[in-house]
């Protein structure tokens, strides 16, 4: 199991807009998400996230080496769009240059 490093863009948000225009967001380790497999020695928070579930972990976890997990959880991370008044045609998730592989559960929107 490896963790990310405080800071580091795990992934990244784009934004299309009907208008043409783009916006990115970028996912960030310890900001937006953590490791979805928590031990006692691992940070639990995320600072711009909360945890939306959490639960208790497999067995399957410990014999691929998770040994020591606690518990497993998603996080719910909020973005802000900055042009509300603009229909969003699609969003991409580009993955970061990174070993870590977030994953999307759900997507809402107001």
């Amino acid at each position: 199991r490896e963790n990310g490093k405080e800071g580091e863009e795990v992934a990244r948000w784009v934004i299309h807009y009907a208008d043409g225009s783009v916006r990115e967001w970028p996912v960030l380790y310890g900001e937006h998400v953590r490791d979805w497999c928590w031990s006692k020695k691992d940070p639990r928070e995320a600072r711009q996230a909360v945890i939306a579930w959490e639960g208790k972990p497999t067995p399957i976890l410990a014999v691929s080496g998770n040994d020591g997990v606690e518990s497993v959880r998603l996080y719910k991370a909020t973005w802000i769009n900055p042009q509300p008044n603009v229909e969003i045609t699609h969003l991409d998730f580009v993955l970061g240059k990174t070993r870590l592989r977030p994953f999307v559960v759900a997507i809402t929107a107001e």
